[in-house]
This record gives structure tokens, sequence and C-alpha cells, in this order.
């Protein structure tokens, strides 16, 4: 299960240009890392 209530969630992630990348089934933790991982990732120079 995903969303409200569980433990769990699943995301896709939206970029410019129109890239999609949508993640697995797994924790809200695990989600929030990922996200600040492709975050740097962008930001890096």
């Amino acid at each position: 299960d995903a969303g409200f209530g569980t433990e769990t969630n699943r995301v896709t992630l939206l970029f410019k240009k129109g890239k999609q990348e949508s993640l697995p089934l797994m924790s809200k933790t695990e989600v929030a890392e990922t996200i600040v991982a492709r975050l740097a990732a962008l930001l890096e120079p």
C-alpha cells in the first residue's frame, strides 16, 4: 500500500524537459532521501 496512513509511498519525479522518473514502492524515509539525493545531484556544478 502507498499513501496516507501507510509507511510506504510511490513517487514520480518530474524534471525539466519532460523527463520523469518513477520510484518503486519504498518507505517514506527512503523517498525523502532519494529526493534529497536527486536535488543535490542537480545542484552540483
